[in-house]
């Protein structure tokens, strides 16, 4: 009889799973793997850092266009289109009805070459108005496929790491400007890319202290 329930049981478990198909309304995929920029956005932001100052805890968006210089950063948005589609991970048991296809994270192939960092003004006695600003940057990098995400490096080393393009990133200042003014900071993005080798852009103008 025990035999008989078992074999019953387990033909109705398999008879649930056969029923839940791609085409009835689940999303089975394929799902794109990778991702290649076609364009960068940026953003202002004042960081909030943690009691110890140990880590950043949140990015704000600066709104009396004054900020000191160690919380200014320049947030780095990559516009994207995904590509090479691939079958995900199907993922099933035979008690629950629960079935779901685990889409990959894409990833970017792009190696990032160079960032290049001016301002519009003096910043100080040692980085006049055109020189390049990369040495006083940090950046904290948000790419959860290699699994960095809020973790904080010094621009110029992560550039020698032959980093991939993250999704995110942001400029962190930590150095102060001899002078109280208004700056607008230029970046130039070099990459080893599928479509386009080199983005630039210019922020908005803001007080930096």
């Amino acid at each position: 009889m025990k035999v008989k329930i078992l074999a019953f049981l387990l033909l109705m478990a398999v008879t649930i799973l056969s029923s839940l198909s791609c085409g009835d309304g689940l999303d089975c995929g394929p799902f794109p793997n990778f991702f290649k920029l076609t364009n960068l956005g940026s953003k202002l932001f004042e960081v909030e850092y943690s009691e110890d100052r140990s880590s950043i805890i949140d990015y704000n968006r600066i709104t009396e266009n004054q900020v000191v210089y160690d919380k200014f950063a320049i947030g780095i948005i990559a516009e994207i289109d995904t590509y090479g589609w691939n079958n995900p991970t199907q993922n099933f048991g035979l008690i629950s009805t629960a079935y779901a296809c685990t889409p990959p994270i894409p990833e970017s192939e792009e190696q990032i070459d160079n960032i290049i960092i001016t301002t519009n003004k003096d910043f100080n006695l040692n980085y006049p108005q055109g020189s390049d600003l990369s040495e006083i940057f940090d950046i904290v990098v948000y790419d959860e496929a290699n699994n960095l995400n809020n973790v904080r490096f010094d621009l110029n080393e992560y550039i020698g790491m032959n980093p991939v393009v993250p999704y995110q990133s942001y400029l962190i200042l930590k150095e102060q400007p001899d002078t109280i003014t208004s700056f607008q900071f230029n970046v130039q993005f070099y990459q080893q890319g599928i479509d386009v080798d080199y983005f630039e852009f210019t922020t908005e103008a803001v007080m930096v202290e």
